[in-house]
């Protein structure tokens, strides 16, 4: 009878322990690529942010990025699959304008555009957080909420860097991306975070500030040239307009947009009219919505202001997007479904489908003239309900 209890209580310690071994396996799945771009200083750094990655038993792979090495890391990005690149840039490339690698700009671009699903996230004070032994303490947290982020965003790019003498190299790769180019130079001990962010406080909260003594940069923000939007993580000087990090995730702060109506998953009929309506709120004083935009994943634009009525949508189920620039440079969207059905024709409807068609029947739009006749819409009601 021991032995029984015995053998069941290591079974049981085993199994644990294969759960355990699961669950870790699937929180680090993802493979990361170091890239540090060799300059004159920092080289150490660079290498301390693989080591973070290290440290969490992630599968990281380092590469000190010189031109006697650039053959050998474009041919591992073309041979070789990983979730995630980790670009750290702190070279000067200002005497070739940011061409000394451009092959290998060009490469890691691609394996980008391969899949422009995946997440960005954009850190121009980042040495800050790994300079002396912080990379142990701030450093290894942040590596750690970067990673997580990005590996629940389809893997990503997290391009890193300093202030704009540093700026010539990395931003080739961001012209070649569709991102606006990393800038300026700011002089500040600490900088504020969106405490409410998931990069700042999953799994590691990292408080109100990070580390910002590096004469640090400024990312880019708002709707890039390429489509997505990067939202402002931590802010220069109390400006959220003025970020030191962004992300393609997204937060708490700064200018956001709400779609009001239709709500998620509205049936509607062909031909009758919806009403989209929508409304922003803003951290930022005098930040108001600019360049408007609506649109449909079938039908394509629908509208540029805030509120529009559509009566034409196709039937089928729509994505229906809405997305604004602000008048400060930020930039949101917001969706929602809304499943356009024909009007009956030879298939027999539920009873709410029914019913609303009934009420909305009068508000229908399905020719020049105005609303459908009334011999249409009793036919309508008839091949609901079911009769001949």
């Amino acid at each position: 009878m021991q032995y029984a209890k015995t053998r069941i209580l290591r079974n049981l310690i085993s199994f644990t322990f294969l759960l355990i071994s699961c669950f870790v396996t699937n929180v680090y799945s993802d493979s990361v690529l170091v890239i540090n771009v060799h300059g004159k200083y920092y080289d150490n750094e660079g290498e301390s942010i693989h080591n973070t990655l290290v440290n969490l038993g992630i599968d990281s792979t380092f590469v000190n990025l010189k031109s006697d090495t650039q053959s050998n890391l474009i041919t591992m990005l073309n041979s070789s699959t990983f979730d995630q690149i980790w670009v750290f840039d702190l070279s000067h490339d200002s005497a070739e304008e940011g061409t000394l690698y451009l092959d290998s700009w060009n490469s890691i671009a691609n394996w980008f555009l391969e899949d422009t699903n995946r997440g960005i996230i954009c850190d121009a004070r980042m040495i800050s957080s790994y300079m002396n032994e912080l990379w142990k303490t701030e450093g290894q947290n942040l590596s750690e909420n970067y990673y997580t982020h990005l590996k629940n965003s389809n893997g990503g790019l997290l391009l890193a860097t300093d202030h704009d003498v540093y700026h010539p190299g990395i931003n080739k790769l961001n012209a070649l991306i569709g991102l606006n180019p990393f800038s300026g130079e700011f002089l500040l001990d600490k900088i504020p975070v969106d405490v409410n962010s998931p990069l700042m406080n999953t799994p590691n909260i990292l408080g109100e500030y990070l580390s910002d003594d590096s004469s640090p940069g400024q990312v880019p923000f708002g709707l890039q040239p390429n489509g997505l939007i990067l939202y402002a993580v931590a802010w220069h000087g109390g400006n959220y307009n003025t970020p030191g990090i962004s992300a393609t995730i997204k937060g708490k702060v700064g200018f956001q947009i709400k779609i009001d109506h239709a709500e998620e998953d509205l049936v509607f009929f062909q031909c009758q009219t919806i009403t989209f309506t929508s409304s922003y709120t803003s951290t930022s004083n005098d930040d108001t919505p600019i360049n408007t935009n609506w649109s449909s994943s079938i039908d394509g634009n629908l509208g540029n202001e805030s509120t529009i009525e559509v009566s034409s949508l196709s039937i089928g189920k729509h994505l229906i997007t809405l997305q604004s620039e602000s008048s400060l440079g930020g930039a949101d969207s917001a969706t929602i479904t809304v499943d356009v059905k024909e009007l009956p024709q030879s298939k027999l409807y539920t009873e709410e489908e029914v019913n609303l068609l009934i009420r909305n029947l009068l508000e229908f739009d399905c020719d020049n003239n105005g609303k459908i006749g009334i011999i249409e819409a009793i036919k309508a009601l008839r091949v609901a309900a079911g009769m001949k």
